[in-house]
């Protein structure tokens, strides 16, 4: 057998030493590969190619191509940099690694879970922290603020207090400096809201007067606009009343016959806004007992103004 192909045979079935990281003759038993010492060292001056690869079979028949293991060691060693580098914000993560962001509370630069940039999303998102939110969202995180600012409810707000005041457009809502609140909008106290405006039951509702500025149905009650509950008049004319009735006060009443101190009519279409079912004309109508229970004595409670 010529020499060369000797060598061939023995390079098909080189084998891995996985302890020593050598390319051995698999078949040898012992023998050393060609240009070794008897150690299976290589000649004074050269340098072993450590990168051993593997004679297994792959589909086919075809033989698998050696690995790397020092570009395979490269590789883990950038994913583990990456993975391990500190960050505050994204552009701290750019020497980790192409398209990693920032996760500011784990203060690591990770793989962002739904996009690197602002085109990765929807119309009307914005790409913060490898995450897709609503183009109102200005910010996440603090870091997407800059110094002396917070994220508050997805927008970059400065904090304030007795220390620090806000410019003459905001107020203090809360703690941080923010636009006055709006007609409707959520409120603490009448100045988180705009002027004109006051705070009743947690919204800004318009301040008011007068009940001139108040929709049709509201009154102006200490400060601001609310229906009107009050008792309605029964009547404004006599023409709303019944026959043989006048309108008096509100209220329908029965003249008393002949106009003389005769025994009123029993008449009851006041709905609880007169004294007595006992209706009759000045100067011999009943006047109304109490207006609530606390114009009556103990133990009586006022029914129908009458203390009972």
């Amino acid at each position: 057998m010529k020499p060369s192909i000797v060598l061939l045979s023995a390079l098909l079935v080189a084998g891995c030493d996985g302890e020593e990281g050598r390319c051995n003759d698999s078949s040898s038993h012992g023998r050393v590969s060609p240009g070794h010492d008897e150690h299976g060292d290589p000649p004074d001056g050269e340098e072993e190619d450590d990168r051993c690869g593997t004679n297994d079979d792959g589909p086919d028949g075809a033989v698998v191509a050696p690995v790397d293991a020092a570009g395979a060691d490269a590789t883990r060693a950038a994913a583990d940099a990456g993975a391990s580098a500190g960050c505050r914000m994204d552009r701290d993560c750019a020497a980790a690694g192409a398209g990693l962001v920032c996760d500011v509370r784990a203060g690591a630069c990770v793989t962002p879970t739904q996009c690197a940039t602002d085109a990765s999303c929807a119309a009307g998102e914005r790409c913060l922290a490898g995450r897709c939110l609503g183009a109102s969202a200005i910010c996440q995180f603090a870091t997407d603020c800059g110094a002396g600012r917070d994220c508050v409810d997805g927008r970059c707000l400065s904090a304030c207090g007795a220390s620090a005041s806000c410019p003459s457009t905001q107020v203090c809502v809360a703690g941080y400096c923010d636009r006055p609140s709006q007609p409707g909008s959520e409120c603490a106290r009448s100045a988180d809201c705009a002027s004109g405006s006051v705070c009743a039951d947690g919204r800004c509702v318009a301040g008011c007067a007068t009940d001139r500025p108040c929709a049709a149905g509201g009154v102006c009650v200490l400060g601001f606009c609310q229906t009107d509950t009050a008792p309605r008049s029964f009547c404004v004319r006599d023409a709303d009343c019944a026959g043989g009735s006048v309108c008096r006060r509100g209220s329908c009443r029965a003249s008393c016959r002949g106009g003389t101190a005769a025994e009123c009519l029993r008449v009851d279409v006041t709905f609880d806004t007169c004294g007595s079912d006992l209706l009759c004309t000045n100067p011999l109508e009943m006047r109304p007992e109490c207006a609530r229970t606390a114009d009556c004595a103990a133990q009586t409670i006022c029914i129908n103004a009458r203390c009972r």
